[in-house]
């Protein structure tokens, strides 16, 4: 599955990320951040959601969390004052609000 959004490129299936046409490197943790809220963009995801998905089985200090969030942002180049692609929905967890445009044939995927 290749997700595009605001000249970004997600392929889930290889876990490559593409920042303006170029691959961008992306710590494993911040990519599962990545993937979780895109899949998701549709809804907030809950920050109890994201520590079992990205913490299965762990106890992780919100402080994880935050560090990973401002990482991701600082890959999509957005900002948490005003952002663009990733939302604090207060108290409760974060959603994607870029506009994300989904192909489901890999074929199309490489780049």
């Amino acid at each position: 599955m290749l997700f595009e959004f605001d000249g970004h490129a997600l392929n889930v299936h290889t876990r490559t990320f593409w920042k303006h046409g170029t691959v961008a490197r992306l710590q494993p943790k911040v990519m599962d951040l990545l993937i979780v809220l895109v899949q998701n963009h549709t809804r907030y995801v809950s920050k109890h959601e994201l520590f079992e998905r990205l913490w299965p089985g762990m106890q992780v200090s919100n402080a994880s969390l935050l560090r990973l969030v401002r990482e991701l942002r600082r890959a999509l180049d957005d900002d948490g004052s005003n952002p663009h692609l990733v939302r604090t929905v207060h108290s409760r967890g974060y959603q994607f609000i870029g506009r994300v445009h989904m192909q489901h044939d890999q074929r199309s995927a490489v780049r």
